[in-house]
C-alpha cells in the first residue's frame, strides 16, 4: 500500500483532526514565508503547493466518510433495481 493510501486510511478512520492540525500548521508556515520572502518566492510557492496537497487529502477523507455513510440501497447499481 502506498504511503499516501496509508495516510488516507488513517485519516478516514477518524483521524481527520490530525490532518486539520497539519493544515493549520502549514498555513501558518506559508503565511510566515510570504511575509518574509514575498508571495512569489519559490519557498512560499512550494509551501503553498504542500498546503494544497494537505487540503486535497482532507477533501478525499471527507468524501470517503460521506460515502461510508450512504445507505446500502443508494449504492446498488440501477441494473439491480426491482421491476414488475
Amino acid at each position: 500500500m502506498a504511503r499516501e493510501d496509508k495516510m488516507l486510511q488513517m485519516y478516514s478512520d477518524g483521524k481527520a483532526e490530525a490532518l486539520l492540525g497539519e493544515i493549520l500548521h502549514k498555513r501558518q508556515e506559508m503565511c510566515k514565508l510570504a511575509e518574509q520572502k514575498g508571495y512569489t518566492h519559490k519557498d512560499t510557492i512550494v509551501c503553498s503547493q504542500e498546503l494544497d496537497e494537505l487540503l486535497n487529502r482532507y477533501q478525499r477523507c471527507l468524501e470517503q466518510k460521506q460515502e461510508d455513510k450512504r445507505p446500502f440501497f443508494t449504492i446498488l447499481p440501477t441494473s439491480l433495481a426491482f421491476s414488475k
